[in-house]
């Protein structure tokens, strides 16, 4: 479309919202005759369909940014809870009381085992080999064994 065209759809554009809000219908038909007599505009239906299908398109985006705009929350910041000295999270959020004395708060944590609170070094550790604990590790797969001979080589 060259500039001349583009300028002339632009003001037909806004002649049939006009005419819509005018006459408070969306009928091409009234539409068109409506374009006509009061601007002596003669252009097709279909025109006058494809226009309207662009105003409608337009209309549905401003209500969408209107709606956005009218549910948008607030965000609410979260009161932090205190804890005390005898409470401690686990890498998940869930807050635990540490036992008193001497004795280890020790948690099943999945597939990953044992992991107990280290008092002196404020971390969770491995239970089995008291390693920093890491949320993120993958667990290994435990290979299969092929074969179902087990036998001791005084056997044979």
């Amino acid at each position: 479309m060259n500039r001349v065209q583009i300028i002339q759809q632009q003001r037909n554009i806004k002649l049939i919202r006009a005419l819509i809000t005018k006459h408070h219908s969306r009928n091409i038909r009234k539409i068109k005759i409506a374009l006509g007599a009061e601007y002596d505009i003669k252009v097709s239906e279909r025109t006058v369909k494809r226009y309207s299908a662009i105003i409608a398109k337009e209309d549905k985006k401003i209500i969408a940014e209107k709606n956005k705009i009218k549910n948008k929350k607030p965000k609410i910041a979260k009161p932090k809870i205190a804890i005390s000295d005898n409470q401690v999270k686990d890498p998940s959020g869930k807050l635990f009381t540490l036992p008193p004395g001497n004795s280890i708060l020790e948690i099943q944590w999945g597939n990953q085992g044992l992991i107990y609170w280290d008092k002196g070094g404020g971390i969770w550790k491995y239970s089995s080999n008291h390693k920093p604990f890491d949320k993120n590790k993958k667990i290994k797969k435990i290979p299969k064994i092929h074969s179902n001979n087990i036998f001791e080589f005084d056997d044979i």
